[in-house]
């Protein structure tokens, strides 16, 4: 059975740990935690230099997943990223000025093309949770 971590470890260290212990076979790079997009891509550069599969943890804010969703776009060996709405999740529901950015086709997650991540956030929200 295939072992799937990192969506808890925030460095592309914790991560060569990971590789150099063969600790785990798909990788779960996180953008939100790792250090950004930039970061990430490194995690799993490295994890293609070791023969390992990346499937990045893409679910919690609107702009978490969303950059998750940039991260798996932009990165070959990212084939697909951990993504759920059982839950509600007002930073992921009602962040953004336009929520239907964020669309998921036939199970395919629909990256936003305009500049930067591409979305906008809800500034009311933002006052409203200030610290979330």
């Amino acid at each position: 059975m295939p072992i799937a971590v990192g969506e808890h470890v925030y460095t592309k260290y914790g991560f060569r740990e990971l590789i150099v212990k063969d600790a785990a076979d798909v990788l779960q790079p996180d953008c939100t935690v790792t250090g950004g997009l930039l970061e990430a891509k490194k995690i799993c550069s490295l994890a293609d230099t070791w023969g390992f599969e990346c499937m990045p943890h893409t679910w919690g804010t609107a702009v978490g997943m969303v950059a998750g969703w940039h991260l798996i776009a932009s990165t070959p060996i990212c084939l697909m990223g951990e993504y759920t709405v059982a839950h509600p999740h007002i930073m992921r529901d009602e962040l953004l000025t336009d929520p239907n950015i964020v669309t998921i086709e036939k199970g395919y997650a629909k990256v936003p093309e305009k500049p930067g991540l591409g979305i906008e956030l809800n500034q009311k929200i933002l006052s409203k949770y200030p610290y979330s």
